[in-house]
């Protein structure tokens, strides 16, 4: 069986996105949750129906930082849920189809990015 792949960037999240920014009433984060959606849309878009009919995917989320200042990976992952289920809208994906989430940190880039990687998982028991 040949592995579909899908790879993209998303832009680096917004730190309001962030589980340990300070706590902000949900009408403060709305505005960045929904242009985080709506920016991965618009960049998985061009690529639809490339994981057409594949039950299972893996993630590779490599994170490559806007600057040196010391983020968990965890909270990274979190503040991008947003730009996932707008990047699993627009390539017409189910996210419970995703079984494999792998993360890594990259180096420093200006202005941060996210470079994923979604492809067919094989697991075999």
């Amino acid at each position: 069986m040949t592995k579909k792949i899908v790879t993209l960037s998303l832009p680096y999240p917004n730190h309001i996105l962030s589980p340990n920014s300070p706590k902000r009433h949900w009408k403060a984060k709305q505005p960045a949750k929904e242009l985080a959606r709506e920016s991965a849309f618009t960049l998985a878009w061009p690529l639809r129906g490339s994981l057409e009919g594949e039950k299972a995917l893996q993630l590779k989320l490599t994170i490559f930082p806007p600057d040196r200042q010391r983020r968990d990976l965890d909270n990274v992952h979190s503040a991008l849920k947003s730009a996932l289920d707008g990047m699993c809208k627009g390539l017409d994906v189910d996210d419970s189809q995703i079984r494999r989430v792998t993360l890594e940190w990259g180096t420093v880039v200006k202005g941060g990015q996210v470079d994923v990687d979604l492809r067919t998982y094989n697991h075999s028991r």
